[in-house]
């Protein structure tokens, strides 16, 4: 008798192959258990954008297409014209592993009946989603959209506005949410404030925000301190423009309350460098933060720092007062301190000499580059 490869070892090498393309067609060929190994990875990913969206249609939608089964994740975005979004939604067919979601559909009234309930039932099993540029008539219709995906535990909002902000009946009801990620808008402050004023249990973990004028902060700020214990990674970035955002940022670190978060484990200051910024001002509000009482064992400090243009590697030492950042990191009166947290920068943008300024920075924290506190990354954008 032949000796007969087992199954799972087939199973293993094409999942080996997953990112693979070209390698997957191959396998694909070679005989019915690889083919449908192979469709697994094939169509787990479907982008419907409106450079391809006829043909893809046509291949998933056909009579007898074995491809929905497998696809997970599914992009339906740039669908500024209505009638193509219409045509989407209203021919797609069931996609019964449909888990992640990435949806732009602009106007949500101009949508059919059947397109709207396919959206709806599209939403039901979704765990991940991501909304962009969709514009509602009123608080409770987006309200009303977004529990469709009661299951959804990790939701992204950008560009997402209302015709109308009146006040309705509508309640956010999404009881598995553990990863918020809202932007800069009204709506999310309006998202925010309607989860805050819930008496349920707050389930999210992971919290992510753009801010931009006082009242987007104070409604932010007052969500973080509802979120209490439960709130684990915390990113934040002030998004108006210079020199406007000198003020946002002060207001912030007045305003902020991380007392209740006692299981914080990590903060994300994302901090974008002007030419004229003074290096105190540009890192200040992220150091008046950290200053403050955190109830939580803080492991992580991150700084995603962005300038468009650094021709002087030295330019970074007027950018950032690095001198400032040792000092708190080092004060063994800190909390920072007593439990070692960790401080990780991350520095981009079109930078002259990465190298460099990666020697500059590590020179001016090499005690905490010394006891292994200091994790550096520094990437040049390609020209």
């Amino acid at each position: 008798m032949s000796p007969t490869f087992p199954p799972e070892l087939f199973d293993a090498i094409v999942d080996f192959l997953h990112d693979d393309i070209p390698s997957l067609c191959k396998c694909g060929l070679v005989c019915w258990q690889w083919n449908e190994v192979s469709r697994f990875h094939l169509f787990s990913a479907v982008s419907l954008g409106a450079h391809n969206v006829d043909r893809a249609l046509q291949v998933i939608c056909a009579d007898g297409s074995t491809i929905p089964p497998h696809i997970r994740t599914l992009d339906i975005t740039d669908h500024s014209r209505v009638d193509l979004a219409n045509t989407v939604f209203d021919i797609l067919p069931d996609l019964p592993a449909l888990r992640t979601l990435w949806l732009q559909i602009s106007y949500w009234h101009k949508l059919t009946s059947r397109a709207k309930d396919n959206i709806a039932r599209i939403l039901q099993p979704i765990t991940q989603l991501r909304l962009d540029e969709i514009i509602f008539e009123s608080l409770d219709e987006a309200f009303d959209f977004l529990n469709n995906a009661s299951q959804v535990k990790d939701l992204a909002t950008s560009r997402i506005h209302c015709d109308h902000y009146e006040i309705g009946d509508a309640t956010v009801a999404l009881p598995k949410l553990s990863k918020l990620n809202v932007s800069s808008s009204r709506f999310s402050q309006h998202l925010l404030a309607n989860l805050c004023s819930q008496n349920s249990p707050r389930p999210v973990r992971e919290l992510s925000a753009d801010l931009i004028d006082e009242e987007e902060i104070s409604t932010t700020c007052r969500y973080i301190a509802s979120l209490g214990s439960t709130l684990k990674n915390l990113s934040l970035e002030c998004v108006c423009s210079d020199p406007e955002i000198y003020r946002v940022h002060y207001i912030l670190s007045e305003a902020i309350n991380l007392s209740q978060n006692s299981s914080l484990r990590l903060i994300d200051f994302r901090i974008r460098l002007y030419s004229d910024t003074p290096a105190w001002q540009s890192i200040g509000w992220v150091l008046n933060i950290l200053s403050k009482q955190i109830a939580g064992p803080l492991q992580f400090v991150v700084l995603h720092i962005f300038k468009d243009r650094i021709e002087v590697p030295e330019e970074i030492d007027m950018l950032v007062d690095f001198s400032a950042i040792a000092a708190l990191f080092s004060n063994k009166a800190h909390l920072l301190y007593k439990i070692s947290t960790k401080l990780l920068i991350w520095i981009t943008g079109l930078l002259s000499d990465a190298s460099a300024i990666a020697t500059i920075v590590k020179d001016r924290l090499h005690t905490l580059d010394a006891e292994g506190r200091l994790q550096l990354h520094v990437q040049s954008w390609s020209m």
